[in-house]
């Protein structure tokens, strides 16, 4: 009896302890032309460097929010909606990680006219090193660390360092 109950509060605490067993890949820092704000993209990773999720940082002003989503919210028909300003989306991020391969290839849309609804969209691919380390890369296979959104009155006109 005494065996069953022990069984059982183990196996209670093991999704625990693998959850907890997470590390964060930064792969990049987005900055604008509207303010000081800065957000990170980050994966996060299990023990095996395997994408298990992502987090968007974001530090305004001192205060930092975030948010979190598991890798299959990128399948999803929205993505995983990393900014959104009254109600419209303005960043999403959608696409897939092939964990056994090493890379994944992740799309961002971004809101290019308020007024009519307008999309437009950045194709990008992240690969995995022989370190265990993520890295974004561009469509034209260009590293990127950082990118910087650029917002006109209507939206946003590009996301440079990351849409050639």
């Amino acid at each position: 009896m005494r065996l069953s109950i022990l069984c059982a509060l183990m196996l209670s605490y093991m999704p625990l302890t693998h959850a907890l067993d997470t590390a964060a890949n930064k792969l990049v820092t987005i900055s604008n032309d509207r303010d000081s704000s800065t957000s990170d993209l980050d994966l996060t990773l299990d023990g095996q460097n395997n994408v298990v999720g992502l987090a968007y940082v974001t530090t305004d002003s001192g205060k930092t929010s975030e948010k979190d989503f598991q890798v299959s919210d990128l399948s999803a028909p929205d993505g995983a909606v990393l900014a959104e300003q009254q109600g419209v989306k303005a960043l999403e991020l959608t696409g897939s990680v092939d964990n056994t391969a090493g890379t994944g290839a992740l799309t961002i849309h971004y809101i290019s006219n308020g007024l009519t609804g307008e999309y437009g969209t950045c194709d990008t691919t992240i690969k995995r090193g022989m370190n265990g380390v993520w890295a974004l890369y561009d469509s034209n296979g260009k590293l990127v660390t950082a990118a910087k959104v650029i917002t006109y009155s209507f939206g946003i006109s590009t996301i440079q360092g990351l849409c050639p």
